[in-house]
């Protein structure tokens, strides 16, 4: 996959999600029938189910590395306060 096509589907998973209700009553007013709506959901459901799990991954590893970050701060403030204290 390109970057650019990715920068694209980016751009629609956030107009899509800021506006929901905004695509469910546009559709009846700009006329389009359900004959192009449904295959045009189905179509980006089928990208969004391949989509998802390249996005989830990094998300996944950049909690993980806080996570970890966080974990060996807070051991060495433990380690701190029992020598010092």
């Amino acid at each position: 996959m390109t970057d650019r096509f990715l920068v694209a589907v980016m751009i629609a998973i956030t107009v899509m999600a800021a506006f929901p209700r905004f695509f469910q009553l546009m559709t009846p007013q700009f006329g389009l029938p359900a004959v192009f709506a449904v295959p045009a959901d189905g179509f980006l459901q089928f990208v969004f189910r391949f989509v998802n799990p390249l996005f989830a991954f990094p998300v996944t590893i950049a909690v993980a590395i806080v996570v970890a970050v966080l974990g060996k701060r807070e051991a060495a403030e433990h380690q701190a306060r029992r020598e010092n204290g």
